[in-house]
């Protein structure tokens, strides 16, 4: 009966905590950083996202469906320059670094791995923190999401990429999306079809940006009028 109940939570949409969506204060460092970030981590509703913005700079996030593994105690890593070790003190002074420490394992496949280290202020956030993301990279419904659950992650990828003035750059968009010069104009056009701002230096607030607005938009953008014909034409 216990497998059963295991399985069958494996196979829900997994419920995203609050204090997920709410967010925390953590510090941010990784393997290419000489002293800790201070930055305000969170997961969207839909458990989708895990993203960050330190002062001053963009957000910037990881794909959960990616997470091979979250860990915080013995197994969490900590930084082995002590100036490193030092810009990372936030809460008790007498509890372990790794104890407040939660290591992301996030990659594409297991050859490609980054290491992603965030210090909380409490042995009680990491263990929340640690097990409430396990659940949700974890879930077999998530990973094997439907095409529209996709383009629902898409969106949201674009929305909480926001700038220090809290809207969504053009620029994201188009490094989101398009690859190609030919592309990018597709993108800004298709922006411009469905009333959205499209200069290169504009940004959208995320009211005017809803799924719906985003369809709206990947239509557009999606739009084969020759393929269309030869349906029409059947």
């Amino acid at each position: 009966m216990a497998g059963g109940e295991a399985i069958l939570e494996r196979l829900t949409h997994p419920e995203v905590a609050d204090f997920l969506i709410r967010g925390a204060r953590f510090i941010k460092w990784d393997e290419d950083t000489t002293v800790g970030q201070q930055c305000t981590v969170k997961v969207d509703s839909a458990g989708h996202l895990i993203y960050w913005r330190a002062e001053d700079k963009e957000t910037d996030l990881l794909e959960l469906s990616f997470v091979r593994d979250v860990r915080t105690g013995k197994s969490a890593r900590i930084p082995k320059e002590q100036r490193l070790r030092d810009s990372l003190r936030i809460g008790s002074d007498d509890v372990l670094l790794q104890d407040k420490t939660i290591t992301i394992v996030h990659g594409s496949n297991m050859v490609d791995i980054v290491y992603v280290n965030f210090v909380s202020g409490s042995v009680n956030i990491a263990r929340e923190w640690t097990d409430a993301l396990m659940r949700l990279t974890h879930n077999l419904l998530a990973i094997n999401a439907s095409p529209m659950a996709f383009l629902e992650k898409h969106h949201t990828k674009i929305c909480v990429q926001t700038g220090i003035d809290g809207k969504i750059p053009v620029k994201n968009i188009l490094k989101d999306v398009s690859s190609s010069k030919e592309d990018k104009r597709r993108v800004l056009d298709s922006l411009q079809s469905v009333g959205l701002p499209h200069g290169k230096k504009d940004s959208i607030a995320p009211d005017k940006f809803s799924f719906e607005d985003f369809w709206g938009f990947y239509n557009r953008l999606c739009d084969r009028k020759d393929i269309d014909t030869i349906f029409a034409e059947m």
